[in-house]
């Protein structure tokens, strides 16, 4: 007979609450005089000695035959699982969490014992001068029930089930195991009610097998679910930094297994598997150059083998979150593996089509009108507050401003400053449509507020996307259906009727983190941060093409003159590839030329086009710079190191001149040409807590306006400045309209404007 007892230890460790004054102490529990749990410290010894009296008593009279019970020491969350096995119940203590240990597995008591010691743990308690107390009466509350719960004879139980778990894969590495499960009954009211993290129930112990090529090895008593746990992570991990071109070296352990896993910088992995230490030494079996895809592959493999019996022979694990987690994690990483070995590049056969629609919709090239002499002066017109503005939900329609906030939206008279009217909207992304306002909620709901009334128009209900908020971009063009396209859900490109509100296509998509869509005549070319560049039909939403890379499309593309430019890359210092920019056919998908840029760079927004130039900007620790190629060759034309300019900092292409405007107040314009600078000025440095949210230059009428610590406003040829706009506000956001007329906003929520008064002129006689 297997002996159980539970020890008080009544001696304080420190300070005890009041409830806990008479009854103070810390508690081990025992089976055959072995200490099976770590001294539970005394805020949790009583709670645990009362939830075992409970758990004893539901096994005794058969209503559970599993129990898992929490409790913690002085540092760390433990668990104590108990589970009735005939006459006996196996006693496990383990400690939870991302990394679990276990630390005593299926010690055998018999049931009776165990019964007599938690009743003679709590007459221990509650005969003493704490009785009174509402812990004690709980105590008394627990012996009660447990008193007259006799312990019920056994019922004959089935003989566990041996089941060798296998991956069935072709590579040059699979794991396995056999295990010896017991069968659980299932519910007999259906699905519960609530969903439990069950650790206890998927400790098993059994071997773990690997085989590496002619290499087969075994480790005995070891715990398969939380090896094949970490074998999951790591797997991500080594996926994620293989397809970033990055080193990695890590190690782990879970359940009685050290995994090391080492990436190189060519890529190739090296795994390492040992056991526990013994006699102070551990052996570890050390394996090269295996391939990332097979190693990821065998993992999934090994994951579902050993999914499939757990749950076959426990229906509980439906609704064990651990179980669910796992399995989430297997699909997660699974689907990644399909995005990263697919080969499906497509290429479009019959390019006449779009071609000719872009050349017959593309006007002649115009630029801005040079601004000629005299200087500009600006009048305050009207000022106003909207609480909780949202500066990309800001826009100018003609004489009307649409201002967007968390839970409101109002229309405000350009010239007047009055309030057109207001409505309430659920929090969410705004986008600028020819005739209002679309909201995408982050519940997915779309909505058409009409810019003249507010009115709601239209109402369309999309699934929510749950990697942030959804992205939109409206198509309005001659010959071309009236649609916005937004993400959806998790992976889907959806365009919706501007009209009628009705979806027109919805496209699946890979793992698409951020979606960004450029329009190129009748194609939308939709990168997603995968390795995957799509252009989908703006009509009926199918494949035209799709080209892949090693490297992820993490920058929006380009489109100038039936020309398509992307840079690929991982944007990240640690990165052992450089970025690549991409010179595409955009009617066909097929690669024109690539070019590798500098190394230890990193790239900013899309690429830019002048003429027949590209510019890319780079940056690293120094700031900003600029790295320029033929439009046609790839050949490099000349660069800028990084250092140039501030990381914060933007950008915009004027008649072959690149103005770039900092964040300390220094603009700069660089001929795009000959990369020589064509002309710098510095005007008042910006306080760094005054910094605009929003740098870019706006340039209307031939002025360029620049936010600053002021709205400067220059001649974009040789940087005079012209004008400026006298506000106290910091200038978040800027907008001019064709006049010159300016209206500022702070992101704090004041908005002012300002009218440009005649301009001046000097008359030469």
């Amino acid at each position: 007979m297997r002996a159980f007892q539970i020890v008080i230890d009544r001696r304080p460790l420190r300070a005890v609450p009041p409830a806990f004054a008479a009854l103070h102490g810390v508690v081990d529990v025992l089976v055959d005089g072995t200490n099976v749990t770590a001294r539970i410290g005394q805020d949790h010894a009583l709670p645990l000695l009362r939830d075992l009296a409970y758990a004893s008593a539901d096994l005794a009279c058969g209503r559970q035959k599993r129990s898992t019970l929490r409790f913690y020491d002085q540092r760390d969350a433990w668990a104590l699982g108990l589970e009735r096995v005939g006459e006996q119940v196996l006693i496990t203590v383990f400690q939870g969490g991302a990394t679990p240990k276990v630390a005593v597995h299926e010690r055998a008591v018999q049931g009776d014992a165990l019964v007599r010691g938690v009743l003679q743990a709590i007459d221990e308690v509650i005969g003493g001068p704490g009785a009174s107390s509402p812990i004690g009466a709980d105590l008394a509350a627990a012996r009660r029930l447990l008193g007259v719960s006799a312990w019920s004879p056994a019922v004959a139980e089935d003989e566990p089930v041996e089941i060798e778990v296998t991956a069935q894969t072709d590579g040059p590495i699979t794991f396995s195991t056999v295990l010896r499960l017991r069968t659980q009954p299932a519910h007999a009211s259906g699905a519960p009610e609530v969903e439990r993290n069950d650790l206890h129930s998927l400790l098993v112990k059994a071997p773990f097998r690997y085989r590496v090529g002619e290499a087969r090895r075994e480790l005995s008593d070891t715990y398969p679910f939380l090896i094949a746990e970490a074998l999951v992570r790591e797997a991500a991990e080594v996926l994620e930094a293989w397809e970033a071109g990055r080193v990695l070296n890590h190690r782990v352990e879970a359940g009685g297994v050290f995994l090391t896993t080492r990436l190189t910088s060519d890529g190739a992995l090296a795994l390492s598997i040992g056991g526990p230490r013994t006699a102070g030494a551990r052996r570890a079996n050390t394996f090269p150059a295996l391939p990332v895809t097979g190693f990821v592959e065998s993992v999934v493999a090994f994951g579902r083998a050993l999914v499939r019996p757990l749950v076959r022979h426990d229906r509980a694990q439906h609704s064990n979150l651990r179980m669910r987690a796992f399995r989430g994690a297997l699909r997660d990483l699974a689907d990644a593996l399909r995005e990263a070995v697919r080969e499906d590049a497509k290429y479009n056969e019959s390019p006449e089509s779009y071609r000719a629609f872009a050349s017959a919709t593309t006007g002649p090239a115009t630029s801005s009108d040079a601004w000629g002499g005299g200087r500009l002066r600006f009048s305050p017109a009207w000022q106003a507050t909207v609480p909780n503005i949202d500066l990309h939900s800001t826009f100018l329609f003609g004489e009307r401003i649409v201002v967007g906030g968390a839970r409101e939206m109002a229309c405000i008279d350009r010239a007047s400053g009055h309030v057109m009217w207001r409505t309430q909207v659920e929090r969410g992304a705004s986008i600028a449509a020819p005739s209002g306002v679309l909201r995408v909620a982050a519940d997915g709901a779309l909505s058409h507020y009409q810019i003249e009334t507010g009115e709601l128009t239209l109402t369309t209900k999309l699934a929510a996307r749950t990697g942030g908020m959804p992205a939109g971009a409206v198509v309005n063009a001659p010959g071309l259906p009236k649609l916005v396209v937004v993400s959806e859900g998790d992976r889907h490109i959806t365009a919706v009727d501007l009209v009628s509100g009705e979806v027109r296509w919805r496209h699946a998509l890979g793992r698409g983190r951020s979606f960004k869509v450029r329009r190129a005549g009748r194609l939308l070319v939709v990168s997603s941060a995968e390795t995957t560049l799509s252009a989908l039909d703006v009509a009926s939403g199918e494949t035209v093409w799709r080209v892949r890379d090693r490297q992820r499309f993490c920058r929006p593309a380009t489109y100038d003159s039936n020309a398509l430019f992307v840079v690929t890359g991982e944007n990240s210092s640690i990165s052992r590839h450089s970025e690549v920019l991409h010179s595409l056919d955009p009617w066909t998908g097929v690669t024109r030329w690539k070019q590798e840029l500098p190394a230890s760079r990193r790239t900013l927004g899309a690429p830019l086009v002048a003429g027949d130039s590209v510019v890319v900007v780079t940056h690293d620790q120094r700031g900003l710079g600029f790295v320029t190629y033929d439009r046609e060759s790839a050949a490099q034309r000349w660069a800028i190191d990084p250092g140039f300019a501030p990381t914060t900092s933007a950008w915009l292409l004027i008649d072959g001149v690149l103005v770039v405007n900092g964040e300390h107040g220094e603009v700069s314009a660089i001929d795009v040409r000959t990369g020589a600078t064509r002309w710098r000025q510095r005007y008042e440095p910006v306080v760094e807590a005054d910094v605009p949210r929003h740098l870019d230059p706006v340039l209307r009428s031939g002025a360029l306006f620049l936010p600053g610590q002021a709205v400067h406003v220059v001649r974009p040829n040789d940087g005079e400045m012209i004008g400026t706009v006298p506000t106290d506000l910091v200038p978040d956001l800027v907008r001019v309209d064709e006049r010159c007329n300016v209206m500022v906003v702070e992101e704090s929520g004041h908005i002012a404007a300002f009218t440009a008064g005649a301009k001046l002129t000097l008359i030469k006689g």
